[in-house]
């Protein structure tokens, strides 16, 4: 069989710049009429040296020992520079199958005419019959799904799986494909292989990408960006409770003492350059404090959310309840921002069971007593105390979920673990309507709470910052997480180096670089003998460090 797409082809249609952009590979179909990009064959235990390479439906089942080989070329298609987003499978079920079954990283060169359950090529033994060894197949599942009925069924890849096509798209050598492989399975189910005579039934795989930005790199060679460690002196604020990449230049920082959201050139030793107060978008004057904590980008929108903790006293405040965001325009330092709605509900609706689509009854119990909404002043329910106090906010895109937000607690722990929930209907909240909450996520940090949250597309991971409660020295470590309910953070560092009387407080992604750089909150930090919040506003400043993340 050949493999990808025609050279000179006339319909062809290659996306190389902009985004988000979706691509599908499905032979004979996309991205191209000519494509012919697509591999598959069945293991067959019953039958160790069948190939199946040519058949026309391929199986999977357990107990028969039937398992199955996928891949698509995607080089045809996609730059090698691409920042994937999001990646799903579509399968024409021909014998349908209640059972759940899995995609794994094939890691073995496997030759699709000549691949059988003993052999990945000829002559070339699987470490285990079946493809069962370490070194022929990844242990993680990579997306799963179930087929109730025949025909068409889409399942999306979770982090980790969009992180290997992440691998395969920047070095195209490493793309070995897919085991189809249903663990305990006794139903079998079958599906039309990529020789399938009608076309729009033969196994399709679409991916989401972007363009990787230009800019902030160190070289001029258009590859990896690595950024400039030098620490910024970011003046006009004591500091980044959150911060969001506009380019690969700039950054806008927001803090938890007034509702102004700054443009600053990371990097630089520099006022604003550009502010803006939001308070009237938001229901507030200029004057409250709404104590901003964390925001996420998506696309050309920036959503921000406040403490929803109540102040230092225990005294609910309802300006500290808002979930916003603002739409930016033009190319930073001169951007601008419009106000795209809000909602002071946020956590009301989130110990509403009715609102979630899987509600976790601890976890809610657990919300409602730190929140205790009903109850004017408890000095017990201040933030730093055993009160409710969010702190993480990030974009955690899925191929059903492209828009999926997840909101982080720095306060109440469940247990030892820190507090996740995802937020689906984000823009409609801004509206007005009542938010909607899919899963509440367990994480175990080491007894760290959530202090900031980033989605990393070039990690294909979420980013996390953890720290004390209160306002303790520390520790402070920063945690790369696949997005994937069950599967644990990974400790990437401790973060010991800042300021005194500071701590690490947002995490800025930057486009095309594993590089981040971490903002530190200094609003107590002492300038002059006095603490920087205090200062006139000439006098204040916060800085930040440059973490290389693998």
């Amino acid at each position: 069989m050949a493999h990808g797409c025609e050279d000179g082809d006339d319909d062809a249609v290659v996306a190389r710049a902009g985004g988000p952009v979706t691509v599908s590979f499905q032979d004979g179909q996309a991205p191209t009429t000519s494509y012919a990009g697509t591999r598959d064959t069945m293991l067959d235990g019953d039958s160790p040296s069948a190939k199946n390479g040519a058949d026309t439906s391929l199986s999977v089942e357990a107990d028969t020992e039937v398992l199955a080989l996928l891949s698509w070329d995607l080089s045809a298609a996609i730059p090698t520079t691409a920042v994937v987003e999001s990646v799903s499978v579509t399968l024409e079920i021909s014998d349908k199958s209640p059972e759940t079954f899995s995609l794994y990283e094939a890691r073995r060169a496997w030759n699709e005419a000549n691949a059988t359950w003993n052999v990945w090529n000829t002559g070339s033994s699987w470490q285990t019959a079946g493809g069962y060894g370490v070194n022929d197949r990844g242990t993680v599942a990579l997306g799963s799904f179930s087929a109730a009925d025949t025909g068409a069924v889409t399942f999306s890849l979770n982090a980790a799986g969009v992180a290997l096509v992440q691998q395969w798209v920047a070095n195209p050598g490493s793309n070995r494909g897919f085991f189809l492989d249903g663990a305990g399975t006794s139903n079998r189910l079958e599906f039309r292989a990529s020789e399938y005579g009608t076309k729009a039934k033969r196994p399709k795989l679409s991916v989401t990408w972007h363009e990787a930005e230009e800019g902030g790199t160190t070289g001029d060679d258009g590859g990896e960006v690595v950024l400039d460690p030098t620490p910024g002196i970011y003046r006009q604020s004591c500091d980044g409770s959150f911060g969001v990449a506009l380019d690969g230049a700039y950054f806008l920082d927001g803090n938890d003492e007034n509702q102004g959201l700054r443009v600053y050139r990371r990097g630089a030793d520099a006022n604003a350059a550009k502010t803006f107060d939001v308070s009237a978008s938001i229901g507030l004057s200029s004057s409250d404090e709404a104590d901003l904590e964390d925001a996420a980008r998506i696309g050309d929108r920036i959503y921000v959310v406040s403490s929803h903790g109540r102040d230092k006293s225990g005294n609910l405040e309802r300006m500290r309840y808002r979930f916003f965001a603002v739409d930016v325009a033009g190319t930073a330092p001169n951007v601008s921002l419009t106000g795209a709605g809000y909602t002071s509900k946020l956590l009301d609706d989130m110990v509403k069971s009715a609102n979630w689509l899987t509600p976790n009854a601890s976890v809610i119990a657990t919300l409602t007593t730190a929140a205790n909404l009903s109850k004017s002043t408890d000095a017990n329910l201040a933030p730093k105390v055993n009160g409710a106090n969010i702190e993480g906010l990030a974009w955690l895109p899925t191929a059903q979920r492209p828009k999926q937000l997840v909101i982080g607690f720095r306060n109440p722990l469940q247990g030892t673990d820190a507090i996740l929930v995802t937020l689906l209907n984000a823009d409609a909240v801004l509206g007005g309507a009542v938010a909607q909450f899919g899963e509440a996520v367990l994480l175990d940090l080491g007894g760290l709470r959530v202090r900031g949250m980033a989605w990393s597309p070039v990690h294909a991971a979420m980013l996390i910052l953890g720290g004390p409660k209160d306002g303790a020295a520390g520790p402070y470590r920063l945690y790369k997480w696949s997005g994937v309910a069950g599967q644990a953070p990974v400790l990437v560092q401790n973060i010991t180096s800042f300021p005194t009387d500071s701590g690490p407080e947002s995490i800025v992604v930057y486009p095309d670089t594993h590089d981040v750089q971490i903002v530190f909150d200094q609003g107590e930090h002492l300038i002059s003998g006095t603490i920087c919040k205090d200062k006139s506003l000439s006098s204040q400043y916060f800085s930040d460090v440059i973490v290389h993340v693998p």
